[in-house]
């Protein structure tokens, strides 16, 4: 069993933290829920990428082989989730700009990559639209009438929940009171088209008005959501695959309806861990463009928001999503990205202190083996600490940690310089590896030009040549780099960012 990841993650399902049970020699399906793209990318969205974006990352870290496929969604969601009834909403945003509903789709997508590129987020393995897959999604709803788990009504295909219920009741709609919810539904669904309020459309007949259309064996119409995922899902990772994820918000209805057609399409349990993260809270609320409160990550990026006191580097965005432990709800405010901007600046300013402190190989004084042991102690915790359902807030501390034991130890005389050299590469290969390659945070600038800076303002400072000084001062701000000396005998500086 050694061959078997340590890693353990909660199954939203069976609302269990379990281990991941799968060997290095298999290739791993990720399916993620990707935005319906018809407005610009908001902090919510951005939360979705950098939790999917860490988890890959470590899973790859691993050695592991993960096949990341994170959908856009261009056709098919509705204005409101209960009521089918309802408008696409990107037909709704094309009628509002005057542009083709695939202009519409295009301009966001460009948009929502962008953004993820600033946040440093790698790109998915497979990115399908939903209007890209019009065909597999007839034959699938196809075959769902032919097992009698759909029906066919003036046009539109509805999914037969009851009789899924009757066959798979123990493993469906992640243990709703389904008394209560068919008593709720009543009361929103109007369309007395279902044979239950609970079923939901596979395939909805287009009005003549209705800009997206196809046809197909029951007449022109668009596919419902819910069946575009289960369809893009199971066609390129097959079923079952291991991972589905989302935000918490898409428990149900939309991965409920998931899993009933996938389910009732190949008799088998359609996903083995499903992942779920918790939601952007304004005020305690949910962030939402319908309550106005969803900021737009580029105005984030530019300060452009009456709740925004300047512009936040993305990274810092990214530290702010981090900061989080993913399945918590997670505060979005002025205030809360002031506080990931300190904690960004902090974690940067750790890796220039060991860049600055390298060992040169001449020990003068030997470090007490309990000050290593204690240094190796922590840095080891960094995979443990992941390993226990992605916790990055305790993973931070971790870091914070080392660096402030590391900076004790020089109050009792007992520099870093001393370490054995091996043991400093391991401690600072460890803290860049998980800064950049885990966490996926950008290092500000080079090396090599931050060391040449530092070389020509700590040589002005020694001469005391003020105007020299004041230029490398400009030079750097410019990059948001600001040196803050602290005491003569440590020539040592910080990293912030505006």
């Amino acid at each position: 069993m050694e061959n078997y990841i340590s890693t353990k993650l909660y199954n939203t399902l069976t609302k269990r933290l379990e281990p991941l049970l799968f060997s290095k020699e298999e290739k791993i399906g990720l399916y993620v829920c990707g935005p319906t793209v018809y407005s610009d990318p908001h902090i919510g969205h951005a939360r979705s990428a950098v939790v999917f974006d860490l988890l890959v990352r470590y899973l790859r870290y691993l050695n592991y082989k993960v096949c990341y496929v994170r959908n856009i969604t261009d056709v098919g969601h509705l204005t409101a989730n209960q009521n089918e009834n309802e408008e696409d909403k990107i037909i709704r945003s094309a009628k509002k700009e005057q542009i083709l509903p695939m202009e519409v789709v295009q301009k966001y997508t460009l948009r929502y990559h962008d953004a993820l590129e600033k946040l440093a987020v790698i790109p998915a393995d497979i990115e399908p639209r939903a209007s890209a897959h019009i065909p597999e999604q007839i034959a699938w709803i196809e075959k769902l009438i032919k097992k009698n788990y759909a029906y066919v009504v003036n046009g539109s295909v509805y999914f037969r929940s009851q009789k899924y219920r009757q066959k798979y009741a123990n493993v469906t709609f992640f243990k709703q009171k389904i008394e209560k919810l068919t008593e709720s539904e009543e009361k929103k669904i109007k369309n007395r088209e279902k044979e239950s309020p609970l079923d939901f459309a596979l395939w909805k007949l287009a009005p003549p008005q209705h800009l997206m259309r196809w046809d197909s064996p029951w007449g022109v119409g668009f596919p419902g959501w819910h069946t575009e995922c289960a369809v893009m899902a199971s066609h390129y990772l097959g079923i079952p695959f291991y991972f589905h994820g989302g935000g918490h918000d898409l428990c149900f209805p939309h991965h409920e309806c998931e899993i009933a057609q996938m389910h009732s399409h190949s008799n088998i349990a359609p996903v083995k861990h499903w992942i779920h993260h918790g939601l952007v809270l304004v005020n305690g609320v949910k962030i939402s463009k319908s309550l106005a409160n969803a900021v737009s990550l580029h105005n984030i990026f530019r300060g452009n928001h009456s709740t925004l006191r300047q512009a936040y580097n993305p990274m810092v965005v990214r530290y702010l999503i981090l900061q989080s432990h993913y399945r918590k709800g997670m505060q979005f405010s002025n205030q809360a990205l002031q506080i990931a901007k300190k904690g960004y600046e902090k974690l940067v300013n750790g890796w220039f202190y060991l860049l600055q402190n390298k060992p040169t190989g001449i020990i003068n004084n030997t470090v007490p083996s309990t000050a290593i042991d204690r240094l190796l102690q922590i840095t080891n915790s960094f995979s443990t600490i992941l390993n226990s359902d992605l916790h990055t807030p305790k993973l931070f501390v971790a870091m914070f940690n080392l660096i402030s034991n590391m900076r004790k130890m020089e109050k009792k005389n007992i520099s870093i310089i001393n370490l054995p050299v091996q043991i400093w590469e391991k401690i600072a290969n460890n803290y860049i590896r998980f800064f950049q390659d885990i966490l996926g945070f950008r290092i500000p600038k080079t090396p090599k030009m931050l060391n040449i800076a530092l070389s020509w303002y700590q040589q002005a400072k020694k001469n005391k040549e003020n105007s020299t000084i004041d230029r490398i001062r400009s030079l750097l701000q410019k990059e948001n780099i600001h040196i803050e000396d602290r005491i003569k005998s440590d020539h040592s500086w910080r990293y912030s960012i505006t």
